[in-house]
């Protein structure tokens, strides 16, 4: 089996995130003996064109293939931290998890007033205190204050101030 997609010419540039597509497959029991599913072969390749390895997950008997394409979890999609245009998610490492400073509880990846208000209401807290979150706790970062580092313990202003300077960012 071949899946692939393309685009056409005149057809806006894709996005490469999210599923192509699921494929789930049941073994069947046989009368002789039980039926295994051998997935041989398996190339998967992202939209800059690299080899990616999947790892098989099974539950209840499905197996799933899962693909790294977000490498450091953070949101933000391996194609687009590679990507050139900051405000797209660009100029980011997509090995660091803590460059991508958007709330991943408000159902959308765009830095906007929600995300700006949540900060704010949380500052004050340390770890250990009810609401403390490293999702909203950040350090300058080390080139770009729209790209933070880790936590450093405290949610403050600071923290304000850099989800300020990502707000419009899109991942």
């Amino acid at each position: 089996m071949l899946v692939g997609c393309v685009t056409l010419p005149g057809a806006p540039t894709p996005i490469a995130s999210g599923v192509l597509g699921t494929f789930r497959f049941r073994p069947v029991a046989t009368a002789q003996a039980s039926s295994a599913l051998n997935l041989l072969d398996v190339k998967l390749v992202n939209f800059p064109g690299e080899l990616v390895t999947p790892g098989p997950a099974v539950a209840n008997g499905v197996v799933n293939l899962v693909i790294g394409w977000d490498s450091d979890n953070d949101g933000c999609p391996n194609v687009k931290e590679d990507g050139a245009n900051r405000f797209l998610g660009g100029q980011r490492d997509k090995t660091n998890p803590w460059d991508w400073f958007e709330d991943p509880n408000d159902g959308d990846t765009l830095v906007d007033y929600d995300d700006v208000l949540t900060v704010l209401g949380h500052v004050g807290q340390v770890p250990g205190v009810p609401g403390y979150s490293v999702v909203y706790d950040r350090t300058t970062g080390p080139t770009n204050a729209w790209a933070p580092g880790p936590p450093d313990g405290i949610i403050d202003f600071d923290d304000v101030l850099g989800e300020l300077a990502s707000f419009g960012h899109l991942c």
